[in-house]
């Protein structure tokens, strides 16, 4: 069975309103089983976005459908690494759109560095799934030959339906359905 449904949601972090945040997550999604919390920074230093990540994380800790997750692990070094891993989010995508210091995103031309080499392997000793969106093609190919584990892809499109940097290759897509893995898909206009 291959399920496909978007598993990405940053929406609750943007959100200032925190009681507001959590009365709705109690109530309007009660019977909601898993809802991923992807948080995003971009804006902060690294150590101000590893502080916020774990605040963050605190604060839907008491909430039994929220999944935490992280998109662009840009803040991530080896002095904040553990820090990270001990927080436990359920899958990080290491880029968003650009290149960064773990691997090429989306829009350019980068490669996996060996840093990125080291947060795998770090990220999948501690039962960490690599959310290969935003990865460029390159990088994921990179990546496939670091794991043995099922590929996770929480939010993307399709090459074969618009040809956009961000969408899933045929070639891609076979790699993830080979091991098991799994597509989330994105109802984003700009990916079809």
């Amino acid at each position: 069975m291959f399920n496909i449904f978007d598993s990405h949601n940053d929406l609750l972090f943007k959100y200032n309103k925190k009681q507001e945040i959590i009365n709705y997550l109690h109530t309007q999604l009660a019977n909601v089983r898993k809802i991923f919390c992807a948080y995003f920074s971009y804006n902060n230093s690294k150590n101000a976005s590893i502080d916020d990540m774990l605040c963050k994380f605190n604060f839907i800790k008491g909430v039994k459908s929220a999944v935490p997750a992280v998109e662009n692990c840009w803040f991530l070094n080896y002095k904040n690494l553990e820090k990270f891993i001990l927080a436990m989010p359920f899958c990080a995508t290491l880029s968003h759109n650009l290149n960064n210091s773990l691997c090429g995103g989306a829009m350019e031309n980068g490669e996996l560095t060996s840093f990125g080499c080291d947060v795998v392997k770090q990220f999948e000793k501690n039962n960490i799934f690599i959310d290969t969106a935003h990865m460029n093609e390159k990088s994921f190919w990179q990546f496939c030959k670091l794991t043995n584990k099922p590929i996770f892809n929480s939010h993307t499109g399709f090459s074969f339906v618009y040809k956009h940097n961000r969408n899933l290759s045929d070639n891609q897509i076979n790699e993830i359905v080979k091991s098991g893995g799994y597509i989330g898909f994105a109802l984003y206009p700009k990916f079809f």
